[in-house]
């Protein structure tokens, strides 16, 4: 009976325990993957929000050569403002977060022994509209008709990263975002850092 009573109450324990402190302690998990969307309220969101975006460009290859270099990157309500001296590239994105992971090993190597390593792949990503400043709309104008040429375009933007099967934010090293239009390519690209490990 007492033994029990302890299972209960260790039970009880855990389901009570904070997410953030146990939601990290996952090894990894050969021949998975998996994938769920998320309000930025939960411990996903947690992780997203602690992402710093480091260093960053965009370019509008393969049509044209216009790059355009991210100067610095400020965070706002549901937004990533992308600072360059062409203006503010703006990326107003919805209050949902997909995270989406796959075991690599599982894909580049069939035939392996089960191992615990943290080698799985691992995206954050959001969907919204990117606000595009004038002086670089203005580049599209002779070879896009008006009508698909608007200051605010849909995007995806997603975190790519490796680690265990559970995130928690060091794991994230690279930021991806384009245009969701087949007549506009306009992409931009850079690192980023958690703010767990940004000063190591």
């Amino acid at each position: 009976m007492r033994l029990l009573i302890s299972i209960c109450a260790l039970f009880t324990l855990v389901l009570a325990w904070p997410t953030s402190l146990y939601a990290c302690a996952c090894c990894g998990l050969d021949n998975t993957w998996a994938q769920h969307k998320s309000s930025l309220n939960n411990y996903t969101g947690e992780v997203l929000h602690r992402l710093n975006i480091v260093s960053g460009d965009f370019d509008d290859a393969p049509v044209y050569q216009n790059s355009y270099p991210v100067v610095s990157v400020r965070k706002a309500k549901d937004a990533y403002i992308f600072h360059t001296k062409s203006g503010d590239i703006r990326f107003n994105y919805k209050n949902l977060v997909e995270h989406r992971t796959t075991d690599i090993t599982f894909i580049t190597n069939a035939k392996y022994k089960y191992s615990d390593n943290a080698d799985i792949y691992h995206e954050l990503i959001l969907r919204g509209n990117l606000l595009i400043p004038d002086a670089i709309r203005s580049s599209f104008e002779p070879d896009i008709p008006s009508a698909k040429l608007q200051k605010s375009m849909g995007a995806t933007m997603i975190f790519q990263g490796f680690g265990n099967a559970c995130i928690e934010g060091p794991e994230f090293e690279k930021w991806l975002i384009k245009l969701n239009s087949k007549d506009i390519n306009f992409q931009g690209q850079g690192l980023v850092k958690s703010k767990s490990s940004v000063n190591k």
